[in-house]
């Protein structure tokens, strides 16, 4: 194990001196990445000291994660919420608790650490789902992705770019039209567009 007296300090630095900090996601919907103390305290520490931050799954991924979008968003939401550095493993219990005692004396903590991993996430999570939806033809996929850009992203006006898509498309039937129109109408009702 390290020892970390002035260790926390040295790694902020170091992690600068690179200048950039790559995450790869995988499996897309429970990312081994996030469950280990190591790699969480270092995505938090390339957010705090301001070096690049990429995220990415890799391309086997990617027709998991449509099909995760296509099938229950539900899934999405899980993996966004599923960051708690307090459940996380280290292979070396001295690491471990090192790596404990420094998030415990970072500004909020734990709780505090988890939040902005969670964001951070959640902002990739969108960025990711809106390059399939650019990929996707299908008016009812196009549908369910303009959901979970709404519903759990939050973002009105991407969920209502891919609807106008959804609708455009030509395999909308009448049944994927109703949903559309409804999901629409969410979407304006809260933008507070009760004309739309």
């Amino acid at each position: 194990g390290l020892d970390f007296d002035g260790w926390a300090v040295r790694f902020g630095g170091s992690v600068r001196a690179v200048g950039r900090v790559l995450a790869v996601l995988a499996p897309w919907d429970r990312p081994v990445a996030l469950t280990r103390a190591w790699c969480l305290y270092e995505l938090y520490v390339a957010m705090t000291v301001g070096v690049g931050l990429k995220i990415a799954i890799p391309a086997s991924e990617r027709a998991a994660l449509c099909l995760g979008v296509e099938t229950s968003w539900t899934a999405v939401t899980n993996a966004l919420v599923a960051v708690d550095v307090r459940k996380a493993t280290a292979t070396s219990p001295n690491d471990l608790d090192g790596i404990f005692r420094a998030i415990a004396g970072l500004e909020g903590g734990a709780a505090g650490m988890n939040a902005r991993i969670s964001a951070h996430l959640r902002r990739w999570y969108c960025t990711a789902v809106t390059q399939l939806e650019e990929a996707e033809t299908r008016s009812a996929v196009l549908g369910r992705l303009a959901h979970v850009i709404l519903t759990v992203f939050e973002r009105t006006d991407g969920a209502l770019q891919v609807l106008q898509r959804a609708m455009n498309s030509s395999d909308c039937s009448d049944e994927d039209m109703g949903s559309h129109m409804w999901l629409a109408g969410q979407a304006y009702d809260s933008k507070g567009e009760y004309d739309r």
